[in-house]
């Protein structure tokens, strides 16, 4: 994977997906309408993030951005992500060409 890639894929994944969670945990609490109102709006923001980080790993390993469509899979799509071959065979640490 692209290195300028790979960390935007790790945090974004990582940070949508527990920002989705706490939105939905504050919905399903079940306050008032300002409560669900914040947590629709952290659910939302969450996917959108888990969604940029999910293309950036699809760009990171050569595939096309349309390829972060899997994003709406959840955690399906990440095993899909994790499973596609790398296109871009780069060492992580260096960003030396194999």
């Amino acid at each position: 994977m692209l290195i300028e890639h790979e960390q935007n894929a790790y945090v974004g994944i990582g940070a949508g997906w527990f920002c989705g969670h706490f939105g939905a945990a504050i919905v399903s609490d079940g306050g008032d309408i300002i409560e669900m109102i914040i947590g629709a709006a952290f659910m939302l923001l969450g996917f959108g993030i888990f969604a940029w980080g999910f293309v950036s790993g699809c760009v990171g390993k050569g595939y096309s951005r349309w390829f972060g469509l899997l994003s709406l899979l959840n955690i399906i799509g990440v095993a899909i992500l994790i499973a596609l071959p790398d296109k871009c065979k780069h060492d992580n640490f260096l960003g030396v060409p194999h």
